[in-house]
């Protein structure tokens, strides 16, 4: 469908249509044909989209996931997805949002934002509109941890140093342990580095980047950064759903994949504080999110793979590392 990047369009290993980017109305009709086409040709296919800007990526997941066999990790495992978390524990749909704080490059999304009221703020972004802020501004991350004292700063922008020194020290002013994800990705993109979180927080902090970053020796002992990204749980998403034969991925099932991920934290992970399993067992987090993912499946009634049903989570686990691929 294009590309805006010229440096990208004008290379000769580029592949896709040497032209700009197609607009949202064109590339939205291209994918009504090319998600029906894949559904004819391949039946059992779990489709995922991937790095389609904004709009386009919220757009095609709500026109297409009751229809087909898809998901987008990127979107699915995120705002959402953490609200989730928190109406499982009792709270309502709406209780839940108000313990959100959206932040763009222009500050705090409240509702008397010049670009709310103009009706030009994306449409993604509606959920989370502040109606409680009384006509006041919040331009800068400083100013919204000033107003709100979060006990957590999750990073999305994309931008490198977004979390500054002054923001941190103030998370470190208002909480014991303060919860920092700078979830951006690559490096070069990451909103903080895991040295200066435990420096500007004197080493309280619950850290988790997007991208990887090498243990640090602070006050004597030895920190290992959590790696939050989503490759830990895209694969077994996908893969449950086949193993499931899924019509369809339910948000349960996206839920479950988080939810099976936390469970699969050995003691030995737990006792050295990591919040996420270690990359060298993949495979095995991997077979068990798959697990949970069927499960899942199985009560929201989407499954149709008979020879699953009535398996406990053990159980299932074992038979999703039977059906993984060995090189």
């Amino acid at each position: 469908m294009g590309t805006n990047n010229e440096t990208i369009r004008d290379d000769p290993l580029y592949i896709g249509l040497r032209q700009p980017r197609v607009g949202l109305e064109e590339a939205t009709q291209f994918m009504d044909k090319f998600m029906a086409a894949v559904a004819e040709a391949f039946p059992d296919a779990v489709i995922q989209h991937e790095d389609f800007y904004s709009e386009a990526a919220f757009g095609f997941l709500d026109r297409y996931k009751e229809a087909y066999r898809m998901f987008n990790d990127d979107v699915q495992g995120v705002a959402k997805e953490m609200m989730n978390f928190f109406t499982m524990q009792g709270l309502t749909e709406d209780e839940a949002r108000e313990r959100f704080w959206l932040i763009d490059t222009k500050g705090l999304i409240t509702s008397t934002r010049t670009d709310v009221v103009n009706g030009k703020i994306a449409s993604h972004k509606k959920y989370f509109i502040r109606t409680d802020t009384e006509g006041k501004e919040y331009p800068s991350l400083e100013s919204v941890i000033d107003y709100v004292k979060p006990t957590a700063l999750v990073g999305l922008s994309t931008t490198f140093g977004a979390f500054s020194e002054s923001a941190i020290r103030r998370m470190a002013e208002l909480n014991e342990m303060s919860i920092i994800f700078p979830l951006s990705n690559p490096t070069s993109k990451c909103e903080l580095a895991f040295s200066d979180a435990l420096k500007w927080t004197n080493g309280r902090v619950l850290f988790a980047s997007g991208s990887p970053y090498p243990p640090q020796e602070y006050a004597g002992k030895y920190r290992e950064p959590g790696q939050g990204n989503n490759f830990l749980v895209f694969p077994g998403i996908g893969f449950g759903a086949l193993q499931s034969q899924a019509r369809r991925i339910t948000d349960g099932m996206i839920t479950a994949s988080a939810i099976s991920l936390s469970e699969a934290l050995t003691p030995e992970e737990k006792e050295k504080g990591l919040l996420y399993p270690r990359l060298d067992r993949i495979r095995e987090v991997s077979a068990r999110v798959a697990a949970g993912v069927v499960k899942k499946a199985q009560e929201d009634g989407v499954d149709r793979n008979e020879t699953l049903r009535g398996l406990d989570i053990d159980a299932l686990t074992e038979e999703m590392r039977k059906a993984q691929w060995w090189p």
